[in-house]
């Protein structure tokens, strides 16, 4: 065993702690003037041009629901989860359909830029529990999302709005995403 060998372990003993392999594949993509990257693992598929149906006294965030492959699925706006400005949506804003623990979400963004590896040692690490870290392997550099913080900090938005006492008709989102009136 060489000296070389025990950082090499804790090295990758770290990149595994945050879920990152080297050059794993993400997802690029902008909202807002902001380029984010997230796992190509989560990443389900790509919607265009679907309109999502508003669903009544929705929380802002909560852009509406839309059919996919015959479920409901919740759609948000990454942007208001991540607190950045609020963006007008239409249906030529692409919708990546996230899957976090058998759960799936669609969030709305501005663009799809591409697919590439980001190499675990471009990674500076984030505090913020939602972000994995900043890429400077994309230009300009990319904040890497964690994808099941943002999942479960959608639904929990998306919950905690629609239970809202001051709504006159109550609606509740289960553990995958849809949406049901009661």
């Amino acid at each position: 065993m060489t000296v070389a060998e025990p950082q090499q372990d804790r090295l990758a003993t770290e990149e595994s702690a945050r879920g990152i392999r080297p050059g794993q594949d993400h997802c690029i993509f902008e909202c807002g003037r902001q380029v984010f990257a997230i796992d190509l693992g989560a990443v389900r598929e790509v919607l265009s041009g679907k309109l999502a149906t508003p669903v009544p006294q929705a929380p802002p965030a909560l852009v509406g629901v839309v059919d996919l492959h015959g479920d409901v699925l919740s759609v948000v706006q990454l942007c208001l989860l991540l607190d950045m400005p609020a963006r007008p949506y239409t249906p030529a804003n692409p919708i990546l359909v996230l899957c976090s623990n058998e759960t799936k979400i669609g969030v709305v963004v501005d663009r799809v830029r591409r697919v590439r590896p980001i190499d675990s040692a471009s990674i500076t690490p984030a505090t913020h529990d939602l972000y994995r870290g900043w890429s400077s392997a994309t230009t300009p550099p990319a904040a890497v999302l964690h994808v099941d913080a943002l999942v479960t900090h959608a639904l929990r938005t998306v919950a905690a709005g629609l239970h809202n006492p001051t709504t006159s008709r109550s609606a509740r989102m289960d553990t995958t995403g849809s949406i049901a009136s009661s």
